[in-house]
């Protein structure tokens, strides 16, 4: 930008126009770079060139298409999820932003990040995804049942739950057998 003319008079009325430069390009990492300022002459003005700093900041990544992630069961962590489908204006993946949590069974709300690939020119970008976890199976296994006839002493039932939960008992219909524990 020119200064100071008078007259009515603008950078026409310069005999050689001033120009600038940087080393900075459109390929340019982060950081500051010089602007030099060069040439330009006027019979009538005499002519103050003053450099300046061209400062290129952190690019921010367009997420043009949020990924979908994959369902779960209970007990998994985010991890075992795939993000898929995701989409961004540069080079990069997307990973859950905690990948070690296990989430309740349902849908919920979890946070992904999109990492790009060039992390000295872009910034990460977090936005949220549902997440679907679906029960675990499980299943009771029980040792055999000895063959017994009333009256004889009472014995203990042995059962194992697939998901560590404690397993309890009860008979129907009432009277005709007890539980009373596991026994």
């Amino acid at each position: 930008t020119y200064t100071g003319f008078v007259l009515g008079q603008d950078a026409t009325a310069l005999e050689t126009q001033a120009s600038a430069s940087t080393d900075a390009n459109n390929n340019s990492d982060r950081g500051a770079y010089d602007i030099v300022v060069e040439g330009g002459s006027s019979a009538n003005y005499a002519i103050t060139r003053e450099s300046g700093r061209l400062e290129v900041i952190w690019g921010l990544p367009v997420v043009t298409k949020i990924p979908t992630a994959s369902t779960l069961t209970y007990g998994q962590t985010l991890l075992a999820s795939l993000l898929t489908g995701g989409e961004a204006s540069v080079p990069g993946t997307f990973g859950f932003s905690n990948d070690t949590l296990q989430p309740a069974v349902g849908t919920t709300t979890q946070s992904v990040t999109f990492l790009p690939q060039d992390s000295n020119n872009y910034e990460n970008v977090t936005f949220d995804v549902n997440v679907t976890v679906t029960r675990a199976p499980q299943t009771i296994t029980f040792n055999s049942l000895p063959d017994r006839s009333f009256g004889e002493p009472a014995f203990i039932l042995n059962a194992v739950s697939s998901q560590g939960l404690t397993v309890s008992y009860s008979a129907a219909p009432s009277g005709i057998v007890s539980i009373s524990g596991s026994t």
